[in-house]
């Protein structure tokens, strides 16, 4: 169950588990509360790793790197961060070109839409 950022202060997390006590929430009427908390930061079918943390997904995230986040991270570290880059910086950032080379060799060719022998659609 995510636990992340939520709006509820934990007096208001006490009144709920009174209320669920009484009879008058759903016994999962917290839980219920955290899984829309999720739902209203990550997306609706967002995916979660084995410990329940939400992983990224989209442009830009692991599973799915861009130029445009690489170049967002050397300026990051580069002209935005206080003091330099982070510690393991280089390691990092070649992390992210190999992980964006891997990436894009896995993806098929695009398929052309005039070849040879094809009219226009």
């Amino acid at each position: 169950m995510f636990q992340g950022s939520h709006t509820k202060t934990s007096k208001e997390l006490a009144d709920m588990q009174r209320l669920i006590e009484q009879g008058l929430l759903p016994k999962d009427a917290i839980d219920q509360y955290y899984e829309n908390q999720a739902m209203a930061t990550f997306g609706e079918n967002f995916k979660t790793d084995r410990h329940g943390n939400p992983i990224e997904q989209g442009i830009g995230s692991k599973a799915n790197p861009s130029e445009s986040s690489i170049a967002a991270y050397i300026k990051n570290q580069t002209e935005r961060r206080h003091g330099g880059p982070e510690a393991g910086y280089e390691e990092t950032l070649q992390r992210m070109r190999d992980e964006l080379a891997a990436f894009q060799a896995s993806k098929p060719a695009p398929k052309r839409k005039y070849g040879r022998n094809r009219q226009a659609a």
